[in-house]
């Protein structure tokens, strides 16, 4: 289970966006070379939509390492990045203040894995982004497993906190396999435009909140169990007993 082993925290100030934002050097610079390294400082990947948007990080309830991350921009008067880079049907998503778009979602390779570390040798982790590649065996099964558990997490944290801001919409731009897995999990995802050239070949999805949850509601009982459940979604660094940034090491202990 997701809570036994991990939490959800909401970057509410400036010492909890440092590590969301070295999370996402380690994957899109230093990993996958998405992104120029030498474009960021403080080993800190930053975009232009980062002013506008709501950051989450995941860690891990023992040992305090930082394993994921995701945001989810708020329109703003620019509106939203999958609206300038795809043609979008107007007649399928619905516009306006109430959607926002879900990004930036990437899983440390050894916890994607579902690979334990321990503290002393967090130096070592390696972090991917989320690959939905096709993949049989035992193995494989585990690694999917272990995917599936923490972007649930995350997106059951991005559920409540919408509901809690009036936003009832979300759009995605990802991999058809991406979106299958969701869709697989909660969060009943729908093709509403032509594809665009992001890192590869992406699509733009969109998801009503009310909607989707209702149907995941009905065929998920993990997603059942989240309304009636006693721990809270997600976390606010703020509120956290123990300070756990230190700067002389980095989110990932590199």
């Amino acid at each position: 289970m997701f809570d036994n082993r991990y939490e959800v925290i909401l970057a509410d100030n400036n010492d909890a966006r440092q590590i969301h934002h070295q999370v996402r050097y380690k994957v899109y610079c230093l990993e996958e070379g998405f992104e120029d390294q030498s474009h960021f400082d403080n080993n800190e990947e930053r975009d232009e939509w980062d002013a506008h948007s709501v950051h989450f990080t995941v860690r891990t309830k023992h040992t305090h390492e930082w394993v994921a991350a995701m945001r989810m921009v708020v329109r703003g008067s620019e509106g939203l990045p999958i609206e300038q880079m795809c043609n979008i049907d107007p007649l399928a998503a619905p516009t306006g203040k109430s959607t926002a778009e879900i990004s930036r979602l990437c899983i440390v390779g050894d916890y994607r894995r579902g690979k334990q570390t321990h503290p002393s040798s967090q130096k070592d982790i390696t972090p991917h982004l989320y690959d939905a590649k096709k993949a049989r065996g035992p193995a494989a099964a585990n690694e999917r497993h272990h995917k599936s558990e923490i972007i649930l997490g995350l997106l059951r944290a991005a559920v409540d906190y919408s509901y809690e801001h009036d936003i009832t919409n979300w759009y995605f731009l990802t991999t058809p396999a991406l979106a299958r897995l969701i869709n697989q999990m909660c969060i009943q995802l729908v093709k509403v435009g032509s594809p665009c050239n992001h890192r590869g070949v992406r699509y733009p999805f969109f998801a009503n909140l009310r909607e989707a949850e209702k149907q995941a509601t009905q065929g998920c009982q993990a997603i059942a169990e989240w309304r009636n459940r006693v721990v809270k979604s997600y976390l606010r660094f703020s509120e956290l007993n123990k300070p756990v940034f230190n700067a002389s090491r980095t989110c990932l202990v590199a």
